[in-house]
């Protein structure tokens, strides 16, 4: 028997808002350049790809982050894995991130968020938003998530959509006391779990089913 939960949401609405060049926030809200309150730094790439010297398919200890690995090792916001690895070697033509750092694909697929929970480094298709002052990663990993398509608008277009530095220093970003980011952050992050159980869920149900049809059928 399956069970459904109904879950019970309510909302605080703000009330007082004032004009800024980014349109209508509430009062006690700023508008700050992600470049003032964050370092951002784009990734490298050992050369050539693939070289013994720099890559290992088995682990090192040094996380080599691709696109692929942000759904298939995604952990609610968190990266937890990778597929490849580096060597010392390759680490030092590269860029290192340290866990806990956020980051964004800023070529081909771009505006996708993680945070990584694993020493990784990064090649030129992702951003590293470092240092971050005055505003909750957490936060900041959810306006990216909720803005992609703003933020693809941006990106320059040629072979393949392509996000700088520069157009990431210069997003403005609506920031809310950092009480009331960690709060928005954390209710938002307990629906990703949600959703995360719940696919897990989807997939058993999938898989019982297939096998129950091989018995029928």
């Amino acid at each position: 028997m399956l069970r459904v939960w109904e879950m019970r949401v309510e909302f605080y609405k703000e009330r007082d808002f004032r004009e800024t060049k980014i349109g209508e926030i509430p009062k006690d809200w700023e508008v700050r350049r992600l470049g003032d309150i964050s370092e951002v730094k784009r990734g490298a790439s050992p050369r050539p790809k693939g070289d013994p010297r720099y890559f290992s398919n088995s682990y090192t200890g040094i996380h080599w982050l691709k696109i692929s690995d942000l759904s298939k090792h995604k952990k609610s916001i968190y990266l937890t894995y990778t597929d490849e690895f580096l060597t010392e070697e390759g680490k030092r033509k590269s860029v290192y991130v340290e866990p806990d750092t956020l980051i964004i694909s800023n070529s081909g697929t771009v505006g996708k968020p993680i945070i990584t929970k694993i020493p990784a480094c990064i090649h030129d298709g992702f951003l590293a938003i470092k240092n971050i002052k005055n505003a909750w990663q957490e936060f900041l990993y959810y306006w990216f998530e909720y803005n992609e398509e703003k933020i693809i608008a941006c990106a320059q277009q040629g072979t393949q959509a392509n996000l700088n530095t520069n157009i990431v220093k210069n997003l403005p970003i609506p920031l809310p006391p950092l009480p009331e980011q960690k709060a928005i952050a954390s209710v938002l992050k307990e629906f990703d779990d949600l959703i995360e159980v719940i696919n897990k869920q989807i997939e058993t149900l999938k898989r019982i089913k297939k096998k129950m049809m091989e018995v029928y059928f």
